[in-house]
């Protein structure tokens, strides 16, 4: 049975940017934005690894502050639409666990191998 635990799982934090707020329902952004301070809260706390990134940051703007204050403001800039494909990407994300917790706007899911 597959389990999330903290000896397996690494967070990644992929484009929770703020002029991204002005394009969402008010009540899906309350909703998303509590579970996501909840998991990034979880993951400071057990110190398990993770990573934030930006698409277009200029444009974009920030990562939230309500995670900044939990994660830091540390992030990788995409230049590319997939994280995978970014040339600096598993430079950044150098993790030996079977799973990663993805989380964004639109989604929130496990992956069971790094892409």
């Amino acid at each position: 049975m597959f389990q999330i635990s903290a000896v397996n799982t690494a967070l990644l934090v992929i484009d929770v940017q703020k002029n991204l707020i002005k394009a969402m329902d008010q009540n899906i952004y309350n909703f998303k934005l509590s579970n996501m301070i909840k998991i990034a809260k979880t993951f400071k706390l057990l110190n398990l690894p993770y990573l934030i990134t930006q698409q277009y940051t200029k444009g974009l703007g920030d990562t939230v502050d309500e995670l900044t204050e939990i994660l830091g403001k540390d992030y990788l800039e995409k230049i590319t639409f997939t994280c995978c494909k970014n040339p600096d990407f598993f430079e950044h994300f150098d993790i030996d666990l079977p799973n990663i917790l993805v989380m964004g706007w639109k989604h929130m899911y496990v992956c069971y191998k790094p892409c």
